[in-house]
């Protein structure tokens, strides 16, 4: 069974709250979850955070303590595209990084008996925006990286974090976001799916959801993959 909990943390220094989800299993596997990198989901542009349930739950059964971010709030202003995407996201993805890292050290206060000095991030669209940018400035905290299909920044090349990049068949990067074939990084897995990019949560029918499971199962359980 999957125990579900609701919490928030408050950062005082930014005056902001971060609202959280966290899954995780009552059954014996849980005596050694102390052994697996704890998973941060975050979510994607107007997706909530408990809009990733088929993906917490999966991991939180197969031994992971994960936690959901919900990074944008409903207080939050409107934000009016003025510029590209990328500069227009830049300041929230930024924002997102600062919560992650709030986040791991409170939960590493919580949790002292868990492994908070490395995590697995995964995030989808927005989300994943996010865990690349703190993957290119703390890769030392980062263990494993999944993204789900993000657009706007570029894949850490220069560091040996694995990396596994699950493509949506009706978006498209923007150019210099992914490797290109001559480059061939060893710790970048680039996937491309029979799968719509709003359909990498769960609002997709679940043949999608058991997809995209087992590529992340079988990444974190793998050395190398595919």
């Amino acid at each position: 069974m999957i125990v579900t909990q609701k919490m928030s943390l408050f950062d005082m220094n930014k005056n902001r709250i971060i609202p959280l989800e966290i899954y995780v299993t009552n059954k014996p596997l849980n005596a050694k979850i102390h052994l697996k990198p704890p998973v941060i989901i975050n979510h994607g542009y107007t997706i909530k955070n408990s809009e990733y349930t088929f993906i917490a739950k999966a991991l939180a059964e197969e031994g992971y303590f994960v936690i959901s971010i919900q990074h944008d709030l409903d207080t939050d202003p409107t934000r009016i595209q003025t510029s590209s995407l990328y500069e227009w996201g830049k300041p929230a993805w930024d924002r997102g990084v600062t919560n992650i890292l709030y986040v791991i050290k409170k939960m590493k206060a919580k949790n002292p008996q868990l492994d908070f000095d490395q995590v697995i991030l995964i995030g989808h669209s927005y989300g994943g925006e996010m865990v690349m940018l703190f993957t290119h400035n703390y890769p030392e905290h980062v263990a494993k990286v999944i993204s789900l299909d993000n657009l706007r920044m570029p894949l850490p090349q220069k560091d040996k974090v694995p990396i596994l990049y699950l493509q949506a068949k009706d978006t498209r990067a923007d150019p210099g976001v992914l490797p290109s074939l001559e480059q061939n990084r060893t710790n970048i897995n680039l996937i491309s799916l029979n799968i719509r990019h709003m359909d990498m949560c769960d609002r997709g029918p679940q043949s999608v959801q058991d997809e995209i499971n087992n590529h992340i199962i079988k990444f974190l359980n793998a050395n190398s993959y595919p």
